[in-house]
């Protein structure tokens, strides 16, 4: 075949057919490249994704902030069953109960809201009661102290001396160790 053209137009059909090569290469490497950039930034998102929860997983399984919640929350519910247990063993334990918070009741001034009592045996097996709440005066919490402790019921009355520092609306705590011949397992002796 015989070729017609010119050398010159040669040169610019080669120089044209060049570009435009050049250019779809690049337009095609261009969208590869992007293509290849929006995987990879997926693919490390779902990485670090994967990352946040096995930490959080991890948190969790070795004592992280939402089981430490939990346990405090299990802890109150088995002191709670615990409770209940003991209150509850027979009608005796019933009565001197119910005979134990009276007698706190009678002497709680109206300015002592409690908000907790706790039974308890402390480290020479005695039994104790765990009284916590607020008054609203410090002289409120000296009169509920002072009528607890002419009571025989109870041996021993402990409330820090930081209780009766603060002079309006405190929080308190207060420690009764029961007399000797109280047992909460059978019955009063007195």
């Amino acid at each position: 075949m015989i070729n017609l053209l010119l050398p010159a137009d040669k040169k610019i059909i080669s120089k044209t057919y060049h570009w435009r090569v050049a250019v779809v290469y690049s337009v095609t490497i261009g969208l590869l490249s992007i293509i290849a950039i929006i995987a990879v930034t997926a693919f490390y998102g779902a990485l670090l994704i994967d990352q946040g929860s096995l930490k959080n997983t991890l948190q969790l399984e070795t004592g992280g902030a939402g089981v430490k919640e939990f346990d405090s929350y299990a802890s109150q519910i088995i002191r709670a069953n615990k409770m209940i247990n003991l209150l509850t063993a027979d009608q005796g334990n019933l009565h001197l109960a119910s005979g134990l918070f009276e007698r706190i009741i009678a002497v709680k001034p109206a300015g002592i809201k409690l908000t907790t009592i706790e039974v308890g045996r402390d480290d020479k097996n005695q039994w104790t009661l765990n009284l916590r709440g607020t008054s609203g005066q410090r002289n409120d919490l000296m009169n509920f102290i002072t009528g607890l402790k002419k009571d025989s019921l109870f041996a021993t009355i402990d409330s820090p001396f930081a209780n009766l520092i603060k002079g309006g609306k405190s929080e308190f705590t207060i420690t009764i160790i029961l007399a000797a011949n109280v047992d909460l397992q059978t019955n009063v002796t007195e």
